[in-house]
């Protein structure tokens, strides 16, 4: 991965966006990394990769998690009464 410091992003910004649409390319601050700058398409495909695991808000839980999440604590639930 390529890098370049903020300093030369703002200088050149044109030929980084260049080199950021070919491949990720990383931006340093004081020497160190701050931030990666790259193309939409390869962060949509990194998203995509990424873990589909997510926490919700109940009132924000879709309708497939809360009718798993419902099966699954109503199994819970019944198997604790057939133990007791």
């Amino acid at each position: 991965m390529k890098s370049y410091t903020l300093s030369e992003l703002k200088n050149h910004t044109g030929k980084i966006v260049d080199a950021a649409i070919k491949e990720p390319v990383s931006l340093t601050k004081h020497g160190v990394p701050a931030l990666v700058l790259m193309s939409q398409e390869e962060f949509d495909r990194w998203r995509e990769a990424a873990d589909p695991r997510r926490a919700y808000l109940l009132s924000e839980l879709p309708a497939e998690a809360a009718e798993y999440l419902a099966s699954s604590l109503e199994a819970v639930t019944a198997s604790n009464y057939d133990e007791q």
